[in-house]
């Protein structure tokens, strides 16, 4: 029990970091840096947040895959969080099409695709973790009526990973392709816009694989392992960037489960790291458009009054609220 309880909170703190890591993804604090190894080294680093929660959080739903019951609760959740945090943005995403100037039929066209097939509209981009959890846990539902074993799902999940690998990889040499692959591409991309999703099939899957195969890797190991796999990201082919985040998030992942925490704050934590991903572009918006009354500013500036903003907003909607039934339903 004792040793359930510690993983659980190495995992909490370490969605509290990647949560300011992925503020710093979204206002580019170092935009002015002109290093170009630094900023590779950045960029792998924190392309690594969000596979980790998707592997955490396969990791943490591993045991309760094959309960229906359970996926069926667990998809609702993220559906509903999904939903209303749609809401919540959309003044956002009305602004962003009133200042595109876009005819009506492509803002019909960008909304849809951004509700369904992306998972972001204008200022809303962390939402799309949501709807690849949506859309995880659908499959998952789907193969499970079907009688398939947990071993197939995730043998199916990595199959649409490596798709969205290869998908991926063509994108990246599009220049470079037959005029009939690039076509494909140019009509992927104006659908999809990107892989992300179907890359997250695979982190969740890894998840997975870590908690069923309890593997004995001790944490120097996987520290080493995640340097190795961090240094294979600089390697001058796309291909070993994604090599690199799915290891690097493995790793990473694999240290997280084993650190020892005696002083438990997981659920504050919890609490504090979803609500500051959540809410982080609405600061970020509005520091740029009532303060600095421009459309987007990236750099320190902004990665510092987004950061303080949503960690002191996150504090006190926990201290007054987290007891609140509407709290649950909106943070959850």
């Amino acid at each position: 029990m004792n040793e359930k309880r510690k993983v659980y909170i190495a995992i909490d703190l370490f969605k509290f970091i990647f949560a300011i890591i992925v503020i710093a993804i979204h206002t580019h604090p170092f935009e002015s840096v002109e290093n170009e190894l630094f900023y590779k080294g950045f960029d792998l680093l924190s392309s690594i947040a969000v596979p980790f929660f998707f592997m955490t959080s396969g990791f943490l739903m591993s045991n309760k895959l094959n309960n229906i019951g359970y996926l069926k609760r667990i998809l609702i959740r993220y559906l509903v969080l999904y939903i209303i945090w749609n809401i919540i943005y959309f003044p956002i995403t009305i602004y962003g099409f009133c200042v595109s100037n876009m005819p009506l039929e492509k803002i019909i066209f960008s909304y849809l695709k951004g509700l369904f097939l992306v998972g972001e509209q204008y200022y809303s981009w962390p939402l799309w973790y949501l709807l690849g959890m949506v859309y995880i846990l659908a499959c998952s539902i789907v193969l499970k009526k079907n009688k398939k074993s947990l071993e197939k799902i995730c043998l199916f999940n990595i199959i649409i990973y490596l798709i969205g690998i290869l998908i991926s990889v063509l994108i990246d040499m599009n220049s470079l392709l037959p005029i009939g692959i690039k076509k494909f591409t140019d009509v992927y991309c104006l659908i999809f816009e990107n892989t992300r999703i179907m890359l997250g099939f695979g982190y969740f899957t890894v998840g997975i694989l870590l908690r069923k195969n309890n593997t004995p890797i001790s944490k120097k190991i996987s520290f080493l392992g995640f340097i190795v796999s961090f240094v294979i990201g600089f390697i001058n082919l796309e291909i070993f960037k994604y090599v690199s985040i799915l290891l690097c998030a493995l790793f990473i992942t694999e240290f997280v489960v084993k650190i020892n925490i005696k002083n438990d704050r997981s659920i504050f934590l919890r609490k504090l790291s979803t609500t500051i991903y959540l809410t982080h572009m609405i600061f970020f918006f509005l520091y740029n458009i009532l303060i600095l009354k421009v459309k987007e500013h990236f750099g320190l500036d902004s990665f510092l009054v987004t950061t303080i903003v949503s960690v002191v907003v996150g504090i006190i909607l926990i201290k007054l609220f987290s007891k609140k039934k509407w709290y649950s339903i909106v943070f959850s």
